[in-house]
């Protein structure tokens, strides 16, 4: 199992073989749009393991805290 990241783009173009690689080899898509995190594409079967798994869970949840975006737009006036 791997996990790959994709432009959104690329995505569009590759559906089929991202879900094909998704389900067969287990390996897992974050796709992005401007090099920032939109979405992520894993099997059903990935899926039901990481609800089933708290390791898994965990290991899913680290994942996403490192790569989604910050949003600094503004300041705070309080």
């Amino acid at each position: 199992m791997a996990i790959k990241s994709v432009s959104s783009t690329d995505a569009k173009k590759h559906l089929g073989q991202i879900l094909s690689d998704a389900t067969h080899n287990q390996n897992r898509y974050i796709v992005e749009r401007r090099e920032i995190p939109q979405a992520f594409i894993i099997s059903f079967n990935d899926f039901e393991a990481i609800l089933n798994d708290p390791n898994e869970r965990s290991k899913l949840l680290e994942l996403i805290e490192n790569v989604k975006p910050e949003y600094n737009i503004g300041k705070d006036l309080e």
